[in-house]
C-alpha cells in the first residue's frame, strides 16, 4: 500500500518542479543572485527599508552587522513541504529559510546582494542546506523586493535631501515642505 503513496509524492513532486523550473528569470545580474544598487550613501535608511521588506514578508531579523542582515523564516505550507521532501525526512526538523543581504559602498551608492539557503536538521544533529541560487521563482521573489527597497530608500533619500536643503515652513501651526520627484 506504501507503493502507490511514493508514487503520487514523486509524480506531485516532479509536476512542482517542473513548473517551477520553468519560470523565467525576471532580469540577469552581474553576480547571478539578486542584487541593486541604490543611489544613497545613507547606510541606516537603506538597512530600514530592507528589514521592513523582510518584516512584511514574515522573516525575523536574526543579526544585524554594519554591512550584514541575516533573516529566517520556518517554512510552512507547501514550500515546507517540499523543502522537507529534498532535504529532510519525517525525523527532520520543519525546514528553514535564512536570507542574508550583504551591503557594501560604492562611492555615493549601495549595492546590496541577497544570499540565501533552505536548511534542516536530521535526527542525529546533521544539518542539510540548499542554496537557493539557481531556484528562478526565489530569484524572482528577491530580485522584486530589492527593487522595492531601491525605490523607497531612494525616494526617502529625496525627501531628507530636501529636508536638508530647506527647511519646513510654518503655516498655521502645521508644518509643510515641498517635495519634487
Amino acid at each position: 500500500m506504501k507503493t502507490p503513496k511514493l508514487i503520487m509524492v514523486a509524480l506531485t513532486s516532479f509536476i512542482l518542479f517542473s513548473g517551477c523550473a520553468m519560470e523565467q528569470r525576471i532580469a540577469q545580474t552581474p553576480s547571478g543572485r539578486p542584487e541593486v544598487v541604490i543611489d544613497s550613501n545613507d547606510m541606516d535608511l537603506v538597512k530600514s527599508s530592507i528589514i521592513n521588506e523582510m518584516q512584511t514578508a514574515n522573516y525575523q531579523l536574526q543579526n544585524d552587522s554594519q554591512y550584514r542582515l541575516a533573516f529566517t523564516k520556518q517554512l510552512e505550507g507547501g514550500q515546507g513541504f517540499m523543502a522537507q521532501l529534498l532535504l529532510g525526512n519525517s525525523y527532520s526538523t520543519p525546514p528553514i529559510a535564512e536570507v542574508s543581504f550583504n551591503l557594501s559602498k560604492q562611492a555615493s551608492k549601495i549595492k546590496v546582494m541577497e544570499f540565501s539557503s533552505i536548511s534542516t536538521q536530521m535526527a542525529f544533529g546533521q544539518v542539510n542546506r540548499g542554496d537557493m541560487k539557481d531556484n528562478n521563482a526565489w530569484f524572482n521573489g528577491f530580485y522584486l523586493l530589492l527593487q522595492r527597497v531601491k525605490t523607497t530608500a531612494e525616494k526617502d533619500n529625496k525627501v531628507i535631501a530636501a529636508l536638508e536643503e530647506k527647511p519646513a515652513k510654518k503655516e498655521s501651526g502645521v508644518y509643510s515642505i515641498e517635495v519634487r520627484p
